[in-house]
This record gives C-alpha cells, structure tokens and sequence, in this order.
C-alpha cells in the first residue's frame, strides 16, 4: 500500500468506521486477479470508491502534465473498469486487507484523490461520458478538510453530490442561492472548505438561525458512535450501521440528549428514552436507574417495548441503557431486542396505550 493509500484509509477510518473501509480490493475472474479500487468506503446503499494518484520523486514531466496523465485520464480509465467490474457478476470481488461481502444492489459513487503538493489549482471535477457519470476530483488536502468540514458519513455522501455543480472555474465568484422563499445564501467560495461550508448552511441553515446545532455536538457523536462501535468490537451489524445514517441534525439532537441522560444517571433518576427510527429499527436511549430493582424496571421497560412496538411498527429494539458507576464513569450495555417476539403483547397493548396516552 503506498503512503496516499495508508493516509486516505486512515482518515477515512476516523468517520466511516473501520469495518466499513477496504483496501487491496480486487475482482477476481478465472485466476485472474485485478485491481478493482484503492479504497472502498461502505455506507448504507452506497460504495464510495477511490482511485488514487501519488507523484513520484522520480517523475521528470510537468505538475499539469502528471495531473492530465494520471488523474484525468488513468484515474478515470481505471474507475470506468471499476464500474465494470461491478456490472459482471460472473466475478467475485473481495478484499486483501479484510471480509469484504459486495452486494451489487448498492450504487457506486466514484472518487479521485490525487497527492501532489505542487499542484493547489486543479480540476475538481471530470465527466466520463462512457458512464454517463461526473467523477469528483480531490487534492489529498481538499480531501482531508472535506472530512474534517462535513464529518458525518451520511452528509459526506450527498456533499460528493452537491460538489459536481462547481468547478474550478466558479472559485472565487459570488454564488447566490435561493434556498426557498424565505432565505438566500450568498457565497465567494475560494477553498474546499469553504464549499464544504456553503452545503452545510444550505441544507441546515434552519439549525443554524435557531442555534440548535453545535460543532462541539457534532464531534461529540462522533466519538460517541466510535466509542460504542469499539464496545461491540467493530461489528458488522444493523445497530453499528445505523449510527452511520445520521445527519447533522440528527446527530446533535442525540449528543444532546445523550449529556441530558448522563445528567439524570448521575442523580439515578428516570425518565423515558430517548428514540430515534430508521427502517425497521428502534434505537432507544435509556438511564438504567440502580435505585430501581431490576424485577420492576423489567416490567416498566416490558410497558416501554409494547408501546414503541405499537406506535412505530418496528421490528427491532436497539436498546442503550446508561448507569452511573461514580464521578465521571459510567456503564453502557446495549441489548438488542426482538419486538415481534414480545410473549405479552396482545395481552397488554390496549391497556399499555390507555396508561402511555393518558400520562402525556
């Protein structure tokens, strides 16, 4: 693996989760092994691929001529045998470095990044007309402040997006956008971050005027989703990914929650948990008070599960529970429950609606 490889999966990896990245992927057909992508990135419905380009010391031709050469026109070859690769399924595409299952329902999203220090002005973007497709161009920096500017995986997705309606040719005019009736935005971007900027206001400006959205929030779930990534030994599961399908707003809603929480531990309060849906799944946050025997919070939470179950028709219950060991320690079990499985629940749900209801 070269360096540009090691430094885009590690940064990569610091977002996407470990079990989400690969490299050394190829597609085998016969005893033919090739070279599929440098590194993979797996989100939800989508592979974010990436070719990348490192300048050697040793190369004698021109910054423009090596960007020409090897990014626009290699790079892009090489993404175009990507896509076929994906399209023939008489092959079996797998990974050298890890357990990679590819499943070729997902949609592929292409990426180059390039490091070339020499090189601050380039083509952001190339259009491959055989895929019908526009492919993203990054400088290995531009690439970095991206991650660092939009930090969650679902935003980075439609940032790449977002990012094919600018070119090199639009930095430093003002662009105006109407958003809708009520706001405009006017920017000059000059730098990656400041489009990484521009798209964050643009779709969460709302949040902004309102204060309701806090970098330090932001970072907070980060961490907190890697913390409990790490407490479930990097896992490919449903709960895992889940995490990896929230947005800014989202995310800041259960950081904040979530100190709201470790605030009621601490007193070893009680109080209902905080939910949040995607799919089929429940994700519930909740304070395991010490005060509470565990016979009663086992049927205060039996009462919980029937009537999620009922007003959100999942399937699944991913349940968080928080418990405070002293000072700022504290415990966290997650316990994923079967809600279709619930042995009471036609026997109690109409009474359990009636007690939920009547106590809002």
């Amino acid at each position: 693996m070269t360096n540009s490889e090691k430094l885009t999966s590690m940064i990569s990896e610091k977002l996407f989760l470990p079990q989400y990245i690969y490299t050394d992927v190829y597609a085998k057909t016969g005893k033919q092994d090739n070279e599929f992508c440098d590194c993979l990135l797996e989100f939800d419905s989508v592979y974010i691929v990436i070719q990348i380009k490192e300048r050697g010391e040793k190369t004698t031709i021109s910054d423009e001529e090596w960007f020409e050469k090897k990014v626009v026109k290699k790079a892009k070859k090489q993404l175009k045998d990507t896509m076929a690769f994906f399209a023939d399924t008489t092959n079996t595409i797998f990974s050298k470095a890890g357990k990679l299952t590819i499943d070729r329902s997902k949609t592929i999203i292409p990426v180059i990044v390039f490091l070339n220090p020499n090189l601050s002005s380039y083509e952001r973007l190339v259009r491959s007309e055989s895929l019908g497709q526009v492919i993203n161009i990054f400088s290995y920096a531009d690439f970095e402040t991206m991650l660092q500017t939009v930090v969650l995986p679902y935003d980075i997705v439609f940032y790449l997006q977002y990012r094919q309606a600018f070119n090199e040719v639009d930095s430093d005019k003002p662009i105006v956008d109407a958003v809708d009736d009520d706001i405009t935005i006017l920017f000059r971007p000059t730098s990656e971050k400041d489009y990484s900027q521009m798209f964050l206001a643009r779709y969460y400006y709302q949040e902004i005027v309102v204060h309701n959205l806090s970098e330090d929030h932001i970072r907070f779930y980060n961490d907190l989703v890697s913390q409990i990534n790490t407490s479930c030994k990097n896992e490919r599961c449903p709960f895992i990914s889940g995490f990896l399908c929230v947005d800014y707003k989202r995310a800041a809603t259960i950081s904040r929650k979530w100190l709201e929480l470790m605030d009621v531990a601490r007193v070893d309060g009680f109080v209902f948990p905080f939910t949040f849906t995607i799919d089929d799944r429940e994700y519930m946050f909740m304070v395991k008070p010490k005060r509470i025997p565990p016979m009663q919070f086992e049927l205060y939470l039996e009462r919980i599960l029937i009537y999620h179950r009922y007003k959100h028709s999942c399937t699944t219950a991913h349940m968080i529970f928080i418990s405070h060991i002293a000072d700022e320690q504290f415990s966290i079990e997650v316990v994923n429950i079967d809600l279709t499985t619930l042995s009471r629940y036609d026997e109690l749900v109409e009474e359990t609606i009636d007690i939920m209801e009547s106590s809002k």
